[in-house]
């Protein structure tokens, strides 16, 4: 009778739960009692398939519809008739008499290096076209043909410059539809996706936002005070994601955003080539824009090794980094027998300016460029950060299938040791720019190979390391 109190104490006080045990006995007495095994794969009706799990992947197994078929009216052409054009130096191509209308069967052919366009509706796809911009009667901007047979421009909008690939179908053979892993609760069928550009959360519709904004300001001059307005440059957070894993989150620029995305990933290590993204989608939402990546199994493993945690600022190029010893981690050595001409470079810094057109209303982005002997100016891309715009050049390069190897890379920037290393992993042998270079970046090139000019004016430039790949003795033509 004497432990009643003593128990009912205890009770009053639940001292049954004090009995604490540490994680492991606590996780080891739970895995006792979870009997956990593998269910196996089991054939169900689709309306069962609704929240379960697929076993494996869904892959199409017929080509619908059965030929090269355009979603968009525009003109026909061969993206290598096109290579270089830009808004200031357009393509004039020939236009073939033959206009196409649904259903209807192609007669002429596009052929290569004719400099032809053919003017069809939505429909069949005339052969020998590989590409064509939307809207007829713009000028035509180079976007080459896929890489593979599976990459695709699926559920997205098309603008202007955008290729049209071979199989455009969403069930075209050997083209996964449903990944293995993934809850059936949205099949490809049953609801049409959103663009990669809009969301349905909250405030309706979202569209990317303009890389350049005009905004009221006062100026202060000569000691007065005057409203008007300026064009400023967008900065927005721009997170890249990877089998829905989140690797980083930069500010940049939101304009070559598959650029960016591409470059970036073979910067990082996590892919090696533009073929090992199976697909890629640029989502704006309200905290900024996601670059929502899924790469093949085989990559995943480097993309762990080489995972970063924190956020990169504009100006960061190393953020995220976890040791000092992946900071200066030894960069690809570049092989190159390019030779150029000192009036080559300078020819070529001096048409930077006419091609930078978000510099030219704002004075405030960076740009990074690619030239090449006899071709001229390749490909440019701005951005608010100069790492950025590497990465956004790295990644038009790679997916137009133009090597750096056979050219020079142009920066307005400063070269900082990270410039460097994106640089070596593109295989650039040649870097120039605008500011000098820092001293880790000097050694980081001469170990590299890479011939490092900078400084550069309309009067000259100061070379760094490997200085036989300019040639002073030689005055070569520029394209």
């Amino acid at each position: 009778m004497n432990d009643i109190p003593t128990a009912l104490r205890s009770l009053a006080r639940q001292e049954q739960f004090l009995d604490v045990v540490d994680r492991d006995e606590a996780t080891a007495r739970f895995q006792h009692h979870l009997k956990m095994r593998p269910l196996g794969p089991e054939t169900v009706s689709l309306s069962q398939a609704l929240g379960r799990v697929l076993a494996r992947a869904v892959i199409a197994e017929v080509d619908v519809p059965g030929f090269d078929r355009a979603s968009v009216d525009g003109f026909a052409v061969r993206a290598d008739d096109t290579a270089g054009a830009n808004e200031r130096a357009p393509k004039a191509l020939t236009l073939n008499p033959e206009i196409l209308t649904p259903g209807t069967v192609p007669q002429l052919t596009v052929a290569p290096g004719s400099g032809q366009a053919q003017k069809p509706c939505r429909g069949n796809q005339p052969a020998g076209a590989d590409h064509r911009p939307r809207r007829a009667g713009c000028r035509l901007h180079y976007l080459p043909p896929p890489r593979h047979a599976g990459q695709r421009y699926h559920h997205r909008l098309f603008g202007l410059g955008h290729q049209l690939p071979r199989i455009q179908g969403d069930r075209s053979p050997g083209v996964t539809l449903e990944r293995a892993d993934e809850v059936a609760g949205k099949l490809s069928g049953a609801e049409p996706p959103d663009p990669p550009h809009r969301s349905r959360g909250g405030g309706g519709i979202m569209t990317l936002p303009a890389p350049v904004h005009r905004v009221a300001r006062a100026a202060w001059r000569n000691g007065e005070s005057c409203p008007g307005e300026r064009s400023i440059p967008e900065e927005t957070a721009v997170a890249l994601t990877y089998n829905r894993i989140a690797h980083a989150v930069m500010m940049a620029t939101p304009a070559d955003l598959e650029d960016f995305a591409v470059g970036f990933s073979l910067a990082e290590g996590i892919i090696g080539g533009p073929e090992d993204i199976e697909s890629l989608d640029v989502v704006p939402n309200e905290d900024g824009i996601e670059l929502r990546m899924w790469i093949e199994d085989r990559r995943s493993a480097s993309f762990s090794d080489r995972r970063r945690y924190l956020s990169g600022p504009t100006g960061c190029g190393l953020c995220g980094i976890e040791s000092l010893a992946e900071a200066i981690r030894p960069s690809p050595v570049v092989n190159s027998s390019l030779h150029v001409s000192p009036d080559a470079i300078r020819t070529a810094v001096a048409g930077l300016p006419a091609l930078q057109d978000i510099n030219r209303q704002t004075r405030a982005v960076h740009a990074a460029a690619f030239w090449e002997p006899g071709k001229g100016l390749l490909a440019l891309r701005e951005d608010v950060g100069r790492h950025n715009a590497l990465d956004k050049l790295a990644g038009a390069l790679a997916r137009t299938g133009i090597s750096a190897a056979r050219g020079v890379v142009l920066l307005t920037s400063r070269v900082s040791v990270e410039m460097v290393q994106k640089a070596a992993v593109m295989g650039a042998p040649i870097v120039v720019a605008v500011s000098a270079p820092t001293a880790l970046a000097v050694r980081t090139a001469e170990a590299a190979g890479i011939t490092l000019a900078a400084v550069a004016r309309d009067d000259g430039f100061e070379i760094f390391t490997h200085p036989l790949r300019i040639d002073m003795a030689v005055s070569e033509h520029v394209a």
